[in-house]
């Protein structure tokens, strides 16, 4: 077995100056400081930003950074974004962060980080060359502000020696233990998707470019996931059962409409705002710009994920569907996620009809009958 690599020491000085500043960002965001302690905690995390440029733009040890540097033409404020995010990508959590809390990283003012902006832009050198990731744009969202960032798998790999954080959990070849599981699996699938259209669509990659080793690999870790969790569905005799897996073959949903539903199902699960637009499920379902023509039809009213009520549109501009931001209905969730052992409660406009048959029902005969056309029905 190969031994894994040791980080490169030339990237200590890098690292140790991103954890002081995360950690003097943290404490001025506590509240608890003093308005001198406050201006000292700004006047110390300038000085460690600055360090930071300055220890990127003067080394001349052999390391990463430098071959990344010589290979883009990156600057040291690129750099010092891929520090920033590296120290997010060995850290716990999702690995990625927003724009506007990457720029409160690199900057001290307000000016600063107007002029930082252009470093996350999708022409900047990190994002054309498939360095840096975009991984999710919130409804409204200002690009790069509100738009999520991460390492490239290329790049993580080339610092870490391993493998993405996608694929943290050890792979299985048995059957699920649980639903919880298959719903990871699901997740994943999800996310792998995600990457292949921010490779796609954000990062410029195609034949020939840096970043088309990214989108073969990632095609071909797409194509292993759906064979592994098709293989483990089989081998889980207890899959019928899951919850979502019931769902999916009740409205036989393809590929594409799984993918759509199980995006908006963890978008509600993890972010404060359950919405996604539309453009971007399009896109994270397509292979490439003529699929992305292909697959608006997902979103057409007729289409299933929409007649079936499965998913909602909302804020369309000019009655345009593939504007809008989807979510999923409540009914949705609370099948896939809610304790099997809880009853189900009758929603208040249920409680509500009901009540108004009871008033206007005139003998117990015709409400035994209506009962015994109810059971029949089902």
């Amino acid at each position: 077995m190969t031994p894994a690599p040791r980080p490169d020491p030339a990237w200590k000085g890098v690292l140790d100056l991103c954890d002081e500043i995360g950690a003097l960002k943290r404490r001025m965001g506590e509240g608890h400081a003093s308005r001198e302690a406050l201006s000292r905690l700004r006047e110390e995390t300038h000085r460690k930003a600055a360090d930071l440029r300055r220890t990127l733009a003067e080394s001349r040890q052999p390391s990463v950074f430098a071959d990344l540097a010589r290979r883009h033409g990156l600057t040291p404020e690129d750099l010092a974004v891929l520090a920033h995010l590296l120290t997010r990508f060995t850290s716990p959590g999702r690995g990625d962060v927003a724009g506007r809390d990457l720029l409160d990283l690199l900057c001290g003012s307000t000016f600063e980080k107007l002029a930082a902006m252009r470093l996350l832009r999708p022409e900047g050198a990190l994002r054309r060359a498939g360095l840096v990731i975009a991984t999710f744009r919130p409804r409204g969202g200002q690009d790069p502000l509100d738009v999520r960032f991460r390492l490239s798998d290329r790049i993580a790999r080339r610092f870490t020696g391993g493998s993405s954080r996608l694929r943290s959990r050890a792979p299985s070849r048995g059957s699920y233990p649980d639903e919880h599981e298959y719903l990871l699996d699901l997740r994943d699938l999800a996310a792998l998707h995600r990457e292949r259209a921010a490779l796609l669509f954000d990062g410029g990659a195609g034949e020939g470019t840096l970043a088309d080793a990214d989108l073969r690999a990632i095609r071909l870790r797409i194509e292993q996931a759906w064979r592994a969790l098709e293989r483990r569905i089989r081998a889980s005799p207890e899959a019928p059962r899951y919850r979502f897996e019931g769902l999916r073959r009740e409205f036989s949903l393809t590929e594409d409409e799984v993918l759509v539903v199980v995006a908006l199902l963890f978008q509600e699960c993890f972010e404060a705002d359950p919405y996604v637009p539309v453009v971007d499920l399009v896109k994270m379902v397509s292979d490439g710009e003529a699929a992305v023509l292909r697959k608006r039809a997902l979103f057409h009213r007729e289409g299933r994920l929409l007649s079936k009520s499965l998913v909602s549109l909302e804020d369309p501009i000019a009655e345009k569907d593939v504007s809008a931001v989807a979510c999923l209905n409540n009914w949705v969730v609370e099948r896939v996620l809610a304790d099997p052992g809880r009853e189900r409660a009758i929603p208040p406009d249920e409680r509500i009809d009901f009540h108004l048959y009871l008033k206007d029902l005139k003998s117990s005969s015709s409400f035994f009958r209506d009962l015994d056309e109810g059971r029949s029905a089902h």
